[in-house]
């Protein structure tokens, strides 16, 4: 995610899964909630990554913490609930500090004028801010307090290796002008952390992640962009905008 010196935020995430579930997701335009959504989700489930009419974007990270538990409000619930009700960071964050939260996640979230990401977990929320101007997460706690109690074996030494080679391109590579430049800075190829999941022939049924979707959220102009597919194959988009429709309260 870019927090340009001049200019509105904007990102780019992909979404990895099971091969198995590649049918198992699907484009959404919500209404009726205060502000309008778009974006995408998984076949029953009420929201994950997406931008709505107030112009405030959500990207959606799954963490492990060693006090994960199933209780509290599902991260996908308060996904669905920060991109339904909160019309800026501020509200965002107010929200999600006062949920009862009992799962891990990372709400990266931009508007118009900024950019945090909120690292949950049941020891609380923690915002973290851009540096030089990028946001990077991956599937590890970059919170020191959170990350003490990390749930080990779940994505490492993975998440940190993407992280690693995301960061470094960020430092290596002028920033991009406009949100789909950012998109080849998340392709991968054989041999490097797998930014692109391509499943292995091999490997054994739930162990084979494949990368279903690369979301691109502009809040200031209220736009998602989705390809069906990863970095490497992105060309064609899909794009939604989200109502300026605010139902009353």
């Amino acid at each position: 995610m870019h927090v340009p010196e001049s200019g509105a935020p904007y990102g780019v995430q992909t979404w990895d899964w099971h091969i198995e579930l590649a049918e198992c997701w699907h484009t959404q335009e919500v209404r009726g909630t205060r502000y309008a959504f778009a974006g995408i989700t998984e076949h029953g489930i009420l929201g994950k990554i997406g931008v709505n009419s107030a112009g405030l974007g959500l990207f959606f990270t799954i963490l492990g913490h060693q006090d994960d538990s199933a209780a509290g409000i599902p991260v996908h619930v308060l996904a669905a609930a920060v991109l339904g009700e909160a019309g800026s960071i501020a509200e965002a964050l107010d929200l999600l500090r006062t949920a009862p939260i009992r799962t891990s996640g990372a709400f990266t979230l931009l508007d118009p004028g900024t950019a945090v990401c909120a690292e949950l977990s049941p020891a609380g929320v923690t915002a973290l801010d851009p540096e030089a101007g990028f946001l990077v997460h991956t599937n590890h706690f970059l919170d020191p307090v959170a990350a003490a109690r990390e749930k080990r074996g779940l994505f490492e030494p993975d998440s940190q290796l993407r992280h690693a080679l995301l960061t470094t391109r960020l430092q290596d590579c002028p920033a991009p002008a406009h949100a789909v430049g950012l998109v080849p800075f998340l392709r991968s190829e054989p041999g490097e952390p797998k930014l692109c999941c391509v499943p292995d022939a091999d490997a054994s049924f739930g162990d084979r992640w494949a990368t279903l979707a690369t979301v691109v959220l502009e809040p200031a102009a209220r736009t998602v962009r989705i390809h069906a597919g990863s970095p490497n194959t992105a060309a064609d988009w899909r794009t939604f905008a989200a109502a300026e429709t605010v139902v009353a309260r």
